[in-house]
């Protein structure tokens, strides 16, 4: 193994992405961080909640993983986040 590898981060899989997301927001005390987490990725990966369960494997492009950051962002930075299902 070259020293260029070893030094690279660890890819943002969609599963990576949900736990890291997950921990931060119940870190800050976040209610329902799990769902909050998946909603807004699954906002930002254009796809639905079940998907990302499906290719929790996949690392998405990174234009999907900056709209996805910059949804947590806004979503947080306000009071508390609120899930409205659509039927």
């Amino acid at each position: 193994m070259n020293s260029t590898s070893e030094q690279r981060p660890p890819s943002w899989t969609i599963t990576r992405l949900l736990e890291w997301t997950k921990d931060h927001l119940e870190r800050n005390h976040v209610e329902d961080a799990r769902l909050a987490t998946e909603v807004l990725l699954a906002h930002a990966l254009g796809c639905s909640r079940i998907d990302l369960y499906t290719k929790f494997d996949q690392v998405p492009a990174q234009e999907k993983l900056d709209r996805f950051t910059l949804s947590r962002r806004r979503s947080f930075s306000r009071s508390r986040f609120e899930y409205r299902p659509m039927f």
